[in-house]
């Protein structure tokens, strides 16, 4: 069951690469229902056990303002994902990056 909820999370999971750290905005809730759906029937306090056991912790969405969401914005991310997996198939090693605006 354990390997059924990384793959829930998976596409939705970020970290510290250098800590070790993961985190999902995945509801708990939402996380024991989606496996409850396969016949499995969990709580979300196990949900939370099993992702504490895996090294992730639950972060909690802010609410932004912003402007609507550009049309492929969800695309582009599958494929991202999608090469993320063909290099870690083939053994190139993936390298993450977050650039910063300097601010003035």
């Amino acid at each position: 069951m354990i390997e059924k909820l990384l793959d829930l999370v998976r596409m939705e999971t970020e970290g510290d690469p250098m800590g070790g750290l993961l985190w999902t905005y995945r509801s708990l809730s939402k996380l024991a229902a989606a496996i409850s759906d396969s016949g499995v029937k969990v709580s979300a306090n196990t949900v939370r056990k099993w992702l504490g056991s895996c090294n992730y912790s639950r972060h909690v969405n802010r609410k932004t303002i912003g402007g609507t969401v550009p049309p492929g914005r969800d695309e582009q991310f599958r494929r991202i994902a999608a090469l993320r997996d063909q290099c870690e198939e083939e053994g190139i090693p993936i390298v993450s990056g977050v650039l910063f605006r300097a601010q003035s």
